[in-house]
């Protein structure tokens, strides 16, 4: 049946979401941190923490314990709920976590199913969040079964839900009975105090990529748990030799690390984890400061060297939580030795960290922080590399180097104490120090009870300013100015020299010029003549080749051009236009002639001259004259007649000279005539004259 608030109804989270949220912590131990977390935040206030791998009817799971203030019904119901926090900071005491996921995610990253039990002094309760009951009833949305006794009676507390809820965890959880949870509820916390606290059962564990067998490996260290597969994800992408990567595949060693100032004992399968004060335990210690951007208070640095070389990086802690662990900036970005076994340590509470704790939001404030690390462990390592032998032998050094100072944890107060280097002349060697430490064992009896104040460095103060001088900076500025100046000097040296080689170049030229005035001044007659017969023999081929050739050349050429492209333009042309038109005419003319020459000889041109008593006539035809003119012509005897049928007149044309055309004839009713009359026929172009002679019997007479 659907939820109803106000007639409104609510949202459902799928069971799948479990696993789904799980994912974003991709390294497992990133998930017991989570755990962790949620004892150390100041309204728990626990002091002791236990992490231990049991087998409970044939399953392994992990058993994770606490001393803290523990939870009545209402707390753990919001912590088995999503986005539910409500932490605070309490005494300077900083609460890590704030997004109300952290128990979802890394319990259900760890296994498929958690039970926790929880006490406060007055009540006791016991919830479940299980993939696994989930799936096998069907449900749609994600169901948290609680059930809560009182701590004294044990008397358990009725509420609409307790009966299901009693049942769901008594069928699916590993405990099976009242009795038995009763009994667990009952034995924690460790130690004599067990009135409040918290514990965690987790099973159904994670496996390996291949399915084989569990993520964490339990055989091979009896005092720890390990994740061998942390390396073989990441020992592809960075050398082991360049790298830590001992805290990626041991819990224990990650836990020593995990808080910039450790305040609460953690113990791995029934052994202490001996915490490391990282920024108290490196060598060569100094102190640096950085302002974020609109920030009002600074934020203390501390560089130093680590004893183990490939340990070097930035430490960035938020809220005192470790982040990101061995950082690499500025010179150890560089594929070489710069910048090898520095760490830094810093509490960076002003980036925000991402939901898996595991990094921050990479915003602007991240990257200008970024890049002033990296600018201020350059300073650091440029200042503190002179008190250390040469690269070669430099590695081994700082392998062999130890803290001037030694600080141990109180195990009853939680207080840091500092040790003496020695006691009697013997060195203090801080892996020697008891599992249990008390201030009772510290040689200093200033402090050697829990009521005595902890004790603070100078770099436990604000400073301003950075604890040394960074004088390599200043050094290479004063050595570029100095090889600037030198620079400039001996550019001033070679400028002068030069000048002075110009000086002298130009002193012998002006020597050479005077003494070439002197020779000039006392040539003889006879350089003279020579000089005037060069001028003239240079004038007169100048001369001669300006007009012979020239004159030549346009001459020639260009008659050559004229003459020839010209004529032949002329003569071609002109033959084929002559040609052509004589042919024309010539066919046209003769026709016509032929024509006026038949009337001639039939009389027709006769009788018009007799009529009109003219002895020429000329006729138009085109552009030709036809000139006909008549002579007496006396015949001779036998030469005037013709045998009839026979051509009177015999024509010739020609267009530019003259042609005679004689022929004798007589009428076809005359028998015989005395003398015969001679005509003469001209034909022309208009401004030509061509002549056509003909005989006209009918104008002989005898003389």
């Amino acid at each position: 049946m659907e939820h109803v608030q106000n007639k409104i109804r609510q949202s459902k989270t799928s069971p799948a979401f479990l696993h789904s949220n799980s994912t974003s912590h991709a390294w497992i131990f990133s998930a017991f941190a989570e755990l962790i977390d949620n004892a150390y935040d100041p309204d728990v206030k626990a002091t002791r923490l236990h992490i231990d791998a049991r087998v409970i009817d044939g399953l392994t799971c992990l058993s994770i314990s606490d001393n803290g203030a523990g939870m009545d019904d209402r707390k753990i119901y919001k912590m088995l709920s999503f986005g539910y926090s409500d932490k605070q900071s309490l005494s300077g005491h900083k609460a890590i976590g704030k997004y109300g996921n952290g128990f979802k995610s890394g319990s259900m990253r760890l296994g498929r199913d958690a039970l926790v039990f929880t006490k406060n002094g007055t009540t006791m309760s016991v919830g479940m969040l299980s993939q696994s009951y989930l799936k096998a009833i069907g449900a749609d949305t994600v169901l948290v079964p609680i059930v809560t006794w009182t701590q004294g009676s044990q008397r358990l507390i009725s509420a609409p839900d307790t009966k299901d809820s009693l049942a769901a965890i008594l069928k699916y959880s590993l405990f099976d009975s009242v009795p038995a949870l009763l009994h667990e509820m009952a034995s924690f916390p460790s130690g004599s105090n067990k009135i409040h606290g918290t514990l965690i059962y987790i099973w159904n564990l994670g496996k390996r990529s291949d399915n084989s067998q569990l993520e964490l490996e339990l055989e091979t260290d009896a005092t720890d748990m390990r994740n061998p597969e942390a390396v073989e994800a990441e020992g592809a992408a960075v050398s082991v030799t360049h790298r830590s990567y001992e805290y990626k595949v041991s819990l224990r060693k990650y836990c020593q690390i995990l808080y910039l100032k450790p305040i609460m004992q953690i113990f791995i399968r029934g052994k202490k984890v001996k915490p490391v004060y990282i920024s108290k335990s490196l060598t060569q210690r100094e102190i640096d400061t950085y302002r974020p951007k609109n920030a009002l208070k600074m934020t203390k640095i501390t560089f130093g060297f680590s004893n183990k070389k490939e340990e070097f990086g930035i430490m960035m802690y938020n809220r005192n939580r470790l982040i990101k662990a061995y950082e690499p900036v500025g010179y150890q970005k560089q594929p070489n030795h710069l910048g090898i076994g520095v760490i830094g340590v810093i509490d960076a509470d002003f980036l925000t960290p991402v939901h898996n704790k595991q990094d921050f939001d990479r915003n602007d404030t991240y990257n200008a922080c970024m890049v002033s690390l990296g600018a201020k462990l350059n300073d650091y390592w440029n200042e503190k590399k002179k008190t250390v032998p040469e690269m070669d032998e430099e590695i081994e050094i700082i392998a062999n180097l130890t803290p001037e100072n030694t600080w141990a944890q109180c195990d009853s107060c939680l207080k840091w104490r500092r040790l003496p280097l020695s006691v009697n002349g013997r060195p203090i060697d801080p892996n020697k120090l008891p599992d249990t430490w008390t201030c009772a064992f510290n040689p200093d009896h200033t402090h050697s009870k829990c009521s005595a104040p902890e004790e603070k460095e100078y770099e436990d103060e604000v400073h301003i300013g950075s604890t040394y001088k960074k004088t390599y900076r200043k050094k290479q500025e004063n050595e570029r100015r100095a090889r600037e100046a030198e620079k400039k000097l001996w550019e001033k040296r070679k400028q002068q020299e030069l000048m002075q080689k110009i000086a002298i170049v130009k002193k012998k030229e002006a020597e050479l010029e005077r003494q070439k005035e002197a020779l000039a001044k006392v040539k003889s007659p006879m350089a003279v003549a020579t000089s005037n017969a060069d001028t003239m023999y240079k004038t007169v081929l100048c001369t001669m080749y300006n007009t012979v050739l020239c004159t030549m050349y346009k001459t020639v050429l260009c008659t050559m051009y004229k003459t020839v492209l010209f004529t032949m333009y002329k003569r071609v042309l002109g033959t084929m236009y002559k040609m052509v038109l004589c042919i024309m005419y010539k066919t046209v003319l003769c026709t016509m002639c032929k024509t006026v020459l038949c009337s001639v000889q039939n009389g027709t041109m006769h009788n018009v001259l007799t009529r009109h008593d003219h002895r020429k006539v000329t006729v138009s035809i085109f552009d030709y004259e036809v000139e006909y003119k008549q002579e007496h012509v006396p015949l001779t005897e036998g030469a005037g007649c013709q045998q009839r049928g026979s051509r009177p007149h015999e024509t010739t044309n020609r267009r530019t000279s003259e042609g005679d055309s004689r022929a004798g004839g007589h009428d076809e009713g005359d028998g015989e005539a005395e003398a015969s009359a001679r005509g003469t026929s001209r034909i022309a172009k208009r401004g030509q004259r061509l002549t056509f002679r003909g005989h006209d019997p009918s104008l002989s007479t005898r003389p």
